[in-house]
């Protein structure tokens, strides 16, 4: 009788050895790695539509969390997500993004009939940039605003860019080349482009003592009259 006791005992001892070891090496280790582990991708600077596509092709749930400011990333782009870009993640897991609400907004003033000389400084106000300049044929006087790209009372955020029209009278049109020596070659480019006129030819010439994709030569020279449009030619330190 004893004997067939132990040996009952001695078969449950057994069989609760055995549920263990396969609980501890198969059963638990297949529940916690259960579903593929996979880098979080990197969606920051994305619109919406488009990380959320990223994210579902990855098996990822995207969430929007919140909303915020921002300069740096157009408004309806993603400018941080949760975990960041990188984490190890399970399939599954939501990702939490957070929106760019675009730069705070201002209203576009009317330029037209001013002064080109005005308009910089009224755009200044409004954290304004003058984009393309373009000198028209036009009865009105002399550097007058003729037209601009970003309409009258619209809304527009902060920094954005507008081209403007400027009347060049209605005899030939001339601008005053500016100095350009010194600035970079996109600076360069984008004072020449203020201006109404265009980079020409680019020339290399090597240095030790200047900056890299510094401009030390222009043609022509800062102060020339020249037609809008003419070309700048600079020699660029690489």
């Amino acid at each position: 009788m004893r004997s067939r006791t132990a040996a009952k005992l001695y078969i449950a001892l057994a069989g609760l050895f055995i549920a263990g070891f396969l609980l501890d090496h198969f059963i638990l280790p297949w529940i916690i790695h259960s579903g593929d582990e996979i880098p979080v991708p990197n969606v920051i600077g994305k619109p919406m539509p488009e990380a959320v596509r990223i994210l579902e092709a990855r098996e990822l749930v995207a969430r929007k969390s919140a909303v915020q400011p921002s300069y740096k990333y157009p408004q309806g782009t993603v400018i941080m997500t949760n975990p960041p870009p990188g984490s190890v993640v399970r399939e599954g897991r939501n990702i939490y993004l957070t929106i760019s609400g675009g730069g705070p907004q201002v209203v576009m003033p009317n330029l037209r009939g001013h002064s080109l000389r005005d308009a910089r400084i009224t755009l200044e106000h409004y954290d304004l940039r003058i984009g393309k300049i373009t000198y028209d044929p036009s009865s009105q006087p002399e550097e007058t605003i003729i037209s601009q790209s970003i309409p009258p009372g619209k809304t527009v955020a902060k920094g954005s860019v507008v081209d403007l029209s400027v009347s060049g009278g209605e005899g030939s049109i001339q601008v005053s080349v500016p100095y350009i020596i010194g600035l970079s070659l996109k600076e360069a480019q984008t004072r020449l482009m203020e201006n109404g006129l265009r980079l020409g030819k680019i020339a290399y010439r090597s240095s030790t003592d200047l900056l890299p994709n510094t401009i030390i030569s222009q043609m022509p020279r800062a102060g020339d009259m020249v037609d809008v449009n003419t070309p700048i030619d600079v020699t660029l330190v690489h």
